[in-house]
């Protein structure tokens, strides 16, 4: 995990392969000055970049949704996990459905998985937030339908496959 200052991307940090670099006051931050939702935030965003560096691996941009959505949602549980006062699995409707939303009635929204990218424009507009809300929504749908060990074992398996 790297700090750099004047990182200039809209997100507040990017993940290659093995490196992770966050923009320097986003690490540096004086978590005694911070509101309980900033530090969840900032909580969310390192964990979820962590969780990508094993989901990043994909075929074609169609399927990239897969690793930063599986990411997003395991970044809710594992924090809830080890801070449970954060609540953050409750505030998961609020912080990923209600975005999505507002959003998803737009003619322009793009579904979770598209086949059809072929040009540049095409891939940079794909890549959003709401095709990733609406990812993280989905498997946090599919975990409650089939169960958390069910879930567990198939997340499991995925990061078997992509080891290979």
């Amino acid at each position: 995990i790297i700090g750099v200052p004047d990182l200039t991307l809209d997100e507040k940090a990017s993940v290659s392969y093995g490196l992770l670099t966050f923009r320097e006051e986003f690490l540096s931050a004086d978590t005694s000055l911070d509101s309980a939702e900033r530090q969840q935030t900032r909580t969310k965003v390192i964990v979820e970049h962590i969780i990508q560096l094993w989901f990043s691996k994909t075929d074609w941009w169609d399927s990239i949704w897969f690793g930063k959505s599986l990411s997003s949602f395991l970044a809710y549980k594992m924090i809830e996990a080890n801070y449970p006062d954060f609540k953050l699995m409750e505030q998961f409707p609020i912080r990923e459905i209600v975005p999505l939303m507002m959003d998803d009635f737009k003619p322009n929204i793009w579904p979770v998985s598209n086949k059809n990218l072929a040009t540049n424009e095409e891939i940079l507009d794909y890549l959003s937030i709401s095709v990733y809300n609406k990812g993280a929504s989905l498997l946090r749908l599919l975990e409650h339908i089939v169960g958390d060990d069910v879930f567990q074992s198939a997340v499991s398996q995925v990061v078997s496959i992509s080891d290979t």
